[in-house]
């Protein structure tokens, strides 16, 4: 991160943005040992987790939320880490009263953290959630106390990795609008859903195939690789997922709604009833 930035974001806090390189950090775990990022690149994805009050009970239900999902997190090869800007004293005591599994990170002034993105104006993390890839480049992220099951619909998928030389042809993944999107399907392209059910039962776009990202390796074929496939989820970064492991196995004609259903402007089925 250039210093000009990190100084312009005590001003304008940002989360990160899909495909920016990650800038390395460098903190104390509560556990004494010192962890460096940059000893993850091109070894492992990182998702960080920012916390803003370690005391906090919804705050300890939310972390052991991910302390519970450990092996599933370890089967894909993502470390999970947590920062905080509170006390070694208060860190420590919330980690031995919900038994966690990660580390966490001490940033007494949110120094580290703000070149992740996580802290806000003040010199304290925020409640964020950050997954990062092994080359080091956002994948997503979200304020807030964002769900488990959003981040392992991330991790669930293994995307190829491999350099391209002039002979080698690339899949492009072409992003649409709501309007793009709707004629596409009326000309015969599949839309597919890959939000969890809790997201997609209450408010989909009528017609769509339900299928969760981290179901996608398991039941792809139940699309077709003949199709035009179009990709949607809440805010794009799942659908990305889905378009490049599709891509992967040799799929053409891969597209991905932009913005997701957080900007749709088309024909929604919302409680059963579209409008």
């Amino acid at each position: 991160m250039k210093w000009t930035a990190y100084l312009r974001s005590f001003a304008f806090p940002r989360l990160l943005k899909q495909g920016q390189t990650v800038a390395t950090v460098s903190l104390t775990a509560h556990d004494g040992r010192w962890v460096q990022s940059g000893d993850f690149v091109n070894d492992s994805s990182v998702l960080w987790i920012a916390v803003k009050d370690v005391t906090d009970d919804n705050t300890k239900r939310w972390l052991k939320s991910f302390s519970l999902a450990s092996d599933q997190f370890q089967a894909n090869n993502c470390r999970v880490l947590i920062v905080s800007s509170q006390s070694l004293d208060e860190i420590r005591e919330m980690h031995r009263a919900i038994d966690l599994s990660y580390l966490v990170l001490y940033d007494p002034m949110a120094l580290e953290a703000r070149k992740l993105g996580l802290s806000g104006r003040r010199p304290k993390c925020r409640n964020a959630v950050l997954l990062v890839n092994e080359q080091g480049k956002v994948v997503d992220s979200q304020c807030g106390q964002s769900d488990v099951q959003h981040w392992l619909g991330h991790v669930g998928i293994k995307t190829t990795d491999r350099s391209v030389d002039e002979n080698d042809s690339v899949t492009p993944i072409i992003p649409l609008s709501a309007n793009e999107t709707e004629i596409l399907m009326e000309q015969g392209g599949v839309l597919v859903d890959v939000r969890t059910f809790s997201e997609y039962e209450p408010d989909h776009v009528p017609n769509s195939l339900h299928i969760p990202v981290d179901e996608l390796p398991q039941r792809y074929e139940e699309i077709g690789q003949n199709s035009r496939i179009i990709f949607i989820c809440q805010a794009g970064g799942r659908a990305y997922s889905a378009a490049e492991f599709m891509t992967s196995i040799g799929a053409t004609d891969i597209f991905v709604v932009n913005g997701g259903m957080s900007s749709w402007t088309g024909l929604r089925n919302t409680d059963g009833v579209v409008s």
